[in-house]
């Protein structure tokens, strides 16, 4: 994150950074910059916001390439920690429908070894996926997380983004306190049939909300995508027809779709969101779409490469017709 207290961003994302080798053909894999929270900072820069990314990957080519890329995307990495071990991996294979399944190497790698943790200065803390409920990560982002929401001034999204073959029983009860500290919760319908298999969506985010979630986002993959508040469901937005090439990095865009569309409207703090889901459910609806637009987009092409904001403008009249 910056140290210079006279420039802040907008945004602060937290979490894990790592090079997602993405299979192309059957045995041939390419290497790309991924990681969930490294691809929401990155989808929040295309579409125009200010983001700081904190991340740490190893002093190697492919930390290189990580670094590299977020800084040509705008995203600020002065926040990104070096470190002597590799940079950690992930081995995406897809079956015929374009569907990743992935295979992570943390064990032995930087990227979840943080020792220091600053505490965001930003209107937005987003924070989620694996460094956020494994272990040795999981207790500083979690610390970071439930300050920034005590304080009342920052608005803070979680996305678990749920790896069950990393998750463990500490694992789950960390997730839990997860999210119990956000005021916003994005999570895949894959992400609750393993939370909780036998619960319909609804009643899942009626608890969450009622143990203190303001808004929470079911996302539902070529089905789109469903909003719920306190009072139940909000808006809901049908996903566009489109030949997907891979799912890599859509949940993902989909949540810097979301809050980017959320900082457009000028829901920047706890009490605006708030306000917004009690009163306005036609602008949660309105980034709602847009999410759902930014994570067909991803879909569309190759690896996690969500679109700048003139290809979501574009996008939008294209997918329309």
């Amino acid at each position: 994150m910056r140290q210079n207290a006279d420039v802040t961003d907008t945004f602060t994302v937290a979490g894990e950074a790592l090079i997602d080798l993405v299979q192309t053909e059957p045995a041939t894999f390419v290497a790309r910059a991924g990681g969930s929270p490294f691809n929401v900072a990155v989808t929040l820069a295309r579409l125009g916001q200010s983001v700081s990314l904190a991340a740490r990957a190893g002093r190697d080519g492919f930390g290189d390439l990580l670094v590299d890329s977020a800084a040509r995307d705008g995203v600020d990495v002065s926040g990104f920690d070096r470190a002597e071990q590799p940079t950690t991996l992930a081995v995406a294979t897809l079956d015929e429908r374009g569907s990743a399944r992935y295979d992570f190497y943390f064990d032995a790698t930087a990227g979840l070894g943080w020792t220091v943790l600053p505490q965001p200065r930003t209107p937005f803390l987003h924070v989620g996926s694996i460094a956020s409920w494994r272990q040795p990560s999981a207790p500083l982002v979690l610390e970071v997380q439930q300050r920034a929401h005590a304080s009342g001034d920052v608005l803070v999204s979680y996305d678990p983004n749920v790896r069950p073959n990393l998750m463990d029983a500490s694992a789950r009860a960390t997730l839990a306190d997860g999210l119990r500290a956000a005021h916003l919760i994005k999570v895949s319908d894959e992400d609750l049939a393993f939370l909780h298999p036998d619960d319909d969506p609804g009643e899942v985010a009626a608890r969450w909300c009622a143990g203190g979630a303001d808004l929470v986002v079911v996302t539902h993959g070529g089905s789109g995508a469903v909003a719920y508040g306190p009072r139940g469901e909000l808006a809901r937005s049908p996903a566009p027809r489109i030949t997907v090439v891979d799912t890599v990095g859509a949940g993902d865009s989909f949540m810097g779709g979301l809050l980017a569309a959320l900082a457009d409207a000028g829901l920047q703090r706890p009490q605006q969101l708030r306000a917004a889901v009690a009163t306005d459910s036609a602008t949660i609806g309105a980034a709602l779409t847009q999410a759902v637009l930014v994570a067909a987009y991803t879909c569309e092409q190759r690896g996690a490469n969500p679109p700048t904001r003139a290809q979501l403008d574009a996008a939008r009249v294209r997918l329309a017709r």
